[in-house]
């Protein structure tokens, strides 16, 4: 490990590939600027200029079949302490680790809050919980059989000894509050501020959504809106491609619809400069589970980087943040017939508005207020004698 520089030393975890995790990478990028941050993940760091470990991403047994079978039989019966204790992933990434008395831990995920634990932090365990993990994949049998089960042991467990916890939204932190009695802090996955103005509106109107094409989403009913409404409007979607049937399946409805487009995705790093060529961006997101009901998705606050005005369906945290600043319009339900009917009384004048108000809010929903909020709460959990604390 790097020598000291004095400041506060953090440990920031996430079991996932660092590289392809904005929220993670925000948290490093501007905790550094006040810590002496290690990061510890799969994958290299692109971070440059902050001390970082690779995680090996180990299956939970060791050994072959019986050991599977052994595992799974355990799983099922609920010795989640048992195994646990003898998870080979937190095991190795505690050998790395652990010779090191870290000031704060910060731990993404629930899946991370185990290895915390088991690592010495002077001070205290930051836990952000990215969804609310008992529920995350609810509508599936099996996920509630079995993983379900299991974040609910480690939360029940580990959140005892985590002295702050954040999550994304207001209605999942409710959920942590009622069910495990954890105070949370909300700290949204806003993108950073961007300096630009808002563009003009002319007909057609220009429509943008991108993702991940996940069937859960129900991409298809934006298409299906858009297909059908009387409006002057058009559809680009960008859409990862993860050569899936669904993906597929998006691109033969698209097909037939002149004013539909699917192009390939765009990289983060350009993706609110391609945003900022549309006029309105759109995300109708059917509650099908925990989760997807309380959504505050990062692509709302990539729409209002790129000065665009916001349609969505009824989700609760969504239109708080759009009504409250005048962003964009809201659906009567999830289908694409309440959707295509709303965007029949679209005029460019009104559009034109929702774009100003996005600009006017692009400060206020900023990335950079989110993380002033997460280093408050960082700051909370060092003594005020500690030096670099203010």
């Amino acid at each position: 490990m790097a020598e000291s520089t004095g400041r506060p030393r953090l440990l920031i975890i996430v079991y996932s590939n660092l590289a392809m995790d904005a929220r993670v990478l925000r948290q490093i990028r501007w905790l550094s600027k006040h810590f002496d941050v290690t990061s510890a993940a799969f994958g290299r760091s692109p971070v440059g200029g902050v001390e970082h470990v690779e995680l090996a991403d180990l299956p939970p047994y060791r050994g072959g079949a019986f050991a599977r079978l052994l595992y799974a039989g355990s799983f099922i019966l609920g010795r989640f302490a048992w195994l646990t204790r003898r998870n080979p992933r937190d095991t190795a990434a505690a050998e790395l680790l652990g010779s090191t008395q870290w000031d704060v831990i910060v731990a993404n995920d629930v899946n991370a809050l185990p290895l915390a634990t088991r690592l010495r932090a002077r001070h205290g365990i930051v836990a952000d919980l990215h969804e609310y993990a008992p529920r995350q994949a609810e509508e599936s049998l099996v996920f509630r059989l079995t993983t379900a089960r299991y974040f609910t042991w480690i939360l029940k467990h580990c959140l005892a000894r985590v002295d702050r916890v954040t999550t994304v939204s207001q209605g999942i932190a409710d959920e942590y509050a009622r069910r495990f009695g954890a105070e949370t802090v909300v700290v949204a996955n806003a993108a950073a501020y961007s300096e630009r103005v808002p563009g003009p509106v002319e007909l057609p109107i220009r429509i943008v959504h991108s993702a991940a094409p996940s069937p859960a989403r129900r991409i298809e009913v934006m298409i299906e809106a858009v297909r059908d409404t009387t409006a002057d409007v058009t559809l680009d979607l960008y859409l990862v491609d993860d050569g899936s049937r669904y993906l597929q399946e998006l691109r033969e409805l698209a097909g037939g619809i002149d004013r539909v487009t699917i192009h390939d995705p765009v990289p983060n790093s350009g993706l609110i400069d391609v945003l900022s060529g549309y006029d309105i961006g759109l995300h109708v997101l059917p509650p099908i589970n925990f989760n997807h009901r309380w959504a505050l998705p990062n692509k709302i606050f990539d729409y209002v980087q790129a000065r665009l005005g916001i349609v969505i369906g009824p989700s609760p945290e969504m239109m708080r943040v759009v009504n409250e600043h005048g962003l964009g319009a809201v659906a009567h339900d999830f289908t694409a017939g309440s959707l295509s009917r709303l965007l029949d009384g679209l005029d460019p004048e009104q559009v034109a508005g929702w774009k100003r108000a996005s600009h006017n809010a692009a400060h206020a929903l900023s990335g950079e207020s989110q993380l002033e909020k997460f280093e408050a709460v960082v700051r909370s959990v060092l003594p005020a004698s500690e030096p670099g604390v203010r």
